[in-house]
C-alpha cells in the first residue's frame, strides 16, 4: 500500500493509521531487547515492555522475596526481564561454581552500572584485561591449602559472634 492512497483516506482514517503504526513501533521498541531470552529454552516470568519484571519488586515486597518466589516457580536456572536488560538467573550452586570457577573466561563482563575508580577495580565489577588480571592475582589466595589454614580463625570468630548473639538474645528476651 503506497503512501499516495493513504493520503486519499479519509483524515480521521489516516491519523489513526498513523497513531496505531506508532503506536506498534513504541511496543516494538520496548520488547525488542528481549527477543533474545525468546529462544532460550530456560523458563521465567514475561517481561513487560520498557521494565521487564520490575514491578514484581513492589509486588512481592523486595528483589530477594521476587527471586526466591521465581525460583520456587520457575527453577534453579530462570530468564527474567531487569529494567530493560534481559537475564538469566542461576541460583543452582553446582552451576555456579562452573560459571565462576571453571568457566570464568567465558563469562568474564558481568553487567553492572558504570563507576569511578577505584571502585571500578572491584573483582564483580572490572572487566576484559582488567578483571583477567585481578581474576588471575587473587585465584591462589582462595586456594584450598590457603583456606584450611583460615578455617580456625572463621570458626573462631563465629564462636564469638554466636555467643555475643546468644548475649543480646538474652537480654531481649
Amino acid at each position: 500500500m503506497s503512501l499516495w492512497i493513504l493520503k486519499e483516506l479519509p483524515d480521521s482514517i489516516f491519523w489513526t493509521v498513523c497513531l496505531g503504526f506508532v503506536v506498534l513501533l513504541i511496543y516494538w521498541r520496548g520488547v525488542a531487547c528481549f527477543s533474545v531470552l525468546n529462544n532460550l529454552p530456560i523458563p521465567g516470568p514475561r517481561p513487560w515492555p520498557y521494565i521487564g519484571n520490575l514491578p514484581d519488586i513492589f509486588r512481592y515486597g523486595g528483589m530477594h522475596n521476587m527471586l526466591w518466589e521465581y525460583s520456587k516457580r520457575y527453577g534453579r536456572v530462570f530468564k527474567m526481564g531487569f529494567g530493560r536488560r534481559p537475564t538469566v538467573v542461576v541460583t543452582d550452586p553446582d552451576m555456579i561454581k562452573e560459571i565462576t570457577i571453571k568457566e570464568f573466561h567465558k563469562f568474564q563482563n558481568r553487567w553492572f552500572p558504570e563507576v569511578n575508580p577505584p571502585i571500578n577495580s572491584f573483582l564483580f565489577i572490572a572487566k576484559d584485561e582488567q578483571w583477567k588480571r585481578i581474576r588471575t592475582t587473587l585465584s591462589p589466595t582462595f586456594s584450598a591449602m590457603k583456606l584450611k589454614d583460615v578455617l580456625p580463625l572463621m570458626d573462631e570468630a563465629a564462636e564469638i559472634l554466636a555467643g555475643k548473639l546468644r548475649e543480646t538474645a538474652a537480654e531481649t528476651g
